[in-house]
């Protein structure tokens, strides 16, 4: 049996698990059986949590994560930072502290806020050139003796945060010991950029799915496995809210996989599980698809692995995604819910255009550009708050005529939706990545770009444009992957037919010379709208103020 002690308002609680099912049979999202995913009460973290695969974040910067926690509510979290797609270890950060309080999230339903206290962070070199960069960047924010009396080598750690938990040591100035309080705590993680948020939400998570029928060994048992998400914090503003966010307001893409569960599929949890610290910090292989990938490559239908992607301010969203290299053509269908498990869907956007794929990406070796094009698209209304919003009389800009419920209504003859934040035509300079699972399942990842900074790069911006210097238009992270299945089990999730009565009824049919020209229009003379405008591919999914603004309507 497992048992685990949890933490609930505060106390220690003795909790008994279940028993592992045997065989360590891992969970292909592509044979059918997942049954549903819930939230688990309460929250039990103690133990061992780590990536299971390669993140990528804002910058871009390549990590794997290895968090541990204690019984005695104390944590200590491991982070390795790598110049490419972790097989060069840069440098770790190491990350400890106690968890003070969890209770129910306000924000996001089945989400939990935590209220935890940093006490010491430090920082280990893996070469001689990291190890100098960052002894610099951080004698710049903090120009103490302790960090210039000798320089830092590799493998070793340097403490570059410290907060006194319960403080002894006398204030600064003080005759009795003569030690000053920025000698025992300090912050100096400004050098590397760096914040610490992603505890401040969480979701503790169980799948469950039917082991294949296997006389003698399974008999239809039910196997799961734990998922902890971490919240992501939006380092820019949302567009005209006037002010910055410090608290997570989704999940991060990419969620941790505790250790004990019996799973054979994935050999990045083991490489982590591997590394005792961070002076062996874990390597994986190199990664066997690299760009630049063909457009046939990407033909075919693409689908959220999850039931249920998390956007910022609590709106959930499946994605359907169809491309045709042929006609080099995309159809999307972006499903928005309410909550969690994706079961009370409030409205369906339907897009399609075309799509151009592009050079390997300077910022990320195993990703490649590739550009966008929304020709038409329509909104359904699935609940009636949203109707009435759609069609309140100061929204007379998106679509003509009469709107119904659960009737898609094409918005292509208004330019788009200014509610939504859409503009048709439009086109989103994106990027692509694609990888395959355990199970060879294809995947595919698009650039997330909510979370980009506003500062330009010269290798971030498109050559087209005449002002490349000053534009950054490309993401840097990415968004959950969206799988295919192989073609006996794709049809499972099929592109909702009013996509195509939608994409026909907009006069969807061959776009290819129009829409190279309308694309090539847009690079040379939209660069400048293009920075404040949502762009309608996958941009859409991220849209802040639209949750927003009908979750109040609903209240």
């Amino acid at each position: 049996m497992w048992f685990e002690l949890v933490l609930t308002g505060g106390l220690l609680n003795f909790v008994v698990l279940g028993k592992p099912a045997d065989g360590g049979i891992d969970w292909n999202p592509c044979d059918g059986r997942e049954m549903r995913v819930t939230a688990e009460r309460p929250v039990a973290l103690s133990g061992r949590w780590v990536s299971h695969r390669c993140e990528v974040r804002t910058g871009p910067k390549s990590l794997l994560r290895d968090y541990e926690f204690g019984y005695n509510t104390s944590f200590t979290l491991h982070q390795y930072y790598y110049s490419d797609d972790c097989t060069t270890p840069s440098y770790s950060l190491t990350i400890r502290g106690v968890l003070n309080e969890m209770k129910k999230s306000w924000m996001l339903p089945g989400a939990v806020d935590v209220d935890y206290t940093v006490t010491r962070i430090t920082v280990m070199p893996y070469t001689q050139d990291q190890a100098e960069l960052l002894q610099a960047a951080v004698l710049k924010i903090c120009p103490l003796a302790r960090f210039s009396a000798q320089s830092w080598s590799p493998f070793f750690s340097q403490e570059i945060f410290n907060y006194d938990l319960y403080p002894t040591t006398p204030l600064a100035g003080s005759a009795e010991s003569g030690v000053s309080r920025i000698d025992v705590e300090f912050d100096c993680l400004e050098a590397l950029n760096f914040t610490f948020d992603e505890l401040y939400l969480i979701r503790l998570q169980r799948r469950r799915w039917r082991m294949p029928d296997d006389p003698g060994r399974h008999n239809g048992t039910i196997a799961s496995r734990r998922e902890l998400y971490t919240g992501e914090t939006p380092r820019v503003a949302p567009a005209d809210s006037g002010q910055e966010i410090h608290r997570p307001v989704s999940y991060l893409a990419d969620f941790l996989i505790k250790t004990d569960s019996e799973i054979t599929h994935c050999p990045v949890c083991r490489a982590i599980e591997a590394a005792k610290s961070p002076s062996q910090p874990p390597v994986l292989r190199d990664r066997k698809h690299q760009p630049p990938f063909l457009q046939s490559e990407l033909a075919g239908q693409w689908h959220s692995v999850s039931e249920c992607e998390s956007r910022p301010s609590g709106s959930f969203i499946r994605r359907i995604l169809t491309l045709q290299p042929d006609s080099a053509e995309w159809q999307g269908e972006y499903q928005h819910y309410t909550e969690p498990d994706c079961q009370q869907r409030s409205f369906t956007i339907l897009g399609s255009g075309t799509f151009t794929l592009e050079e390997p990406y300077a910022l990320i070796p195993s990703a490649q550009k590739i550009d966008f094009l929304v020709v038409n698209a329509s909104v359904t209304a699935h609940l009636d708050f949203v109707l009435q919003q759609l069609t309140a009389p100061n929204n007379s800009d998106c679509g003509l005529g009469t709107w119904l419920l659960n009737s898609p209504k094409d918005i292509t003859p208004t330019n788009g939706c200014r509610l939504l934040g859409l503009t048709i035509p439009n086109a989103d300079f994106n990027i692509v990545r694609l990888e395959r699972d355990t199970f060879t399942n294809g995947l595919l990842f698009l650039g997330q770009d909510y979370q980009e900074s506003a500062v330009p790069h010269p290798l971030n911006s498109p050559e087209h444009f005449e002002n490349s210097a000053t534009i950054s238009l490309r993401p840097t992270s990415f968004q959950p992957a969206l799988l295919q299945c192989p073609p006996r089990t794709q049809q499972r999730t099929t592109l909702s037919s009013s996509a195509a009565t939608a994409s026909s009824s907009s006069g969807g049919g061959s776009f290819s010379s129009t829409s190279k020209s309308l694309l090539t229009a847009h690079r040379r003379n939209h660069a400048e709208r293009l920075k404040t405008t949502f762009s309608f591919i996958m941009k859409l999914s991220l849209f802040v103020g639209v949750p927003i603004l009908l979750q109040a309507v609903a209240r």
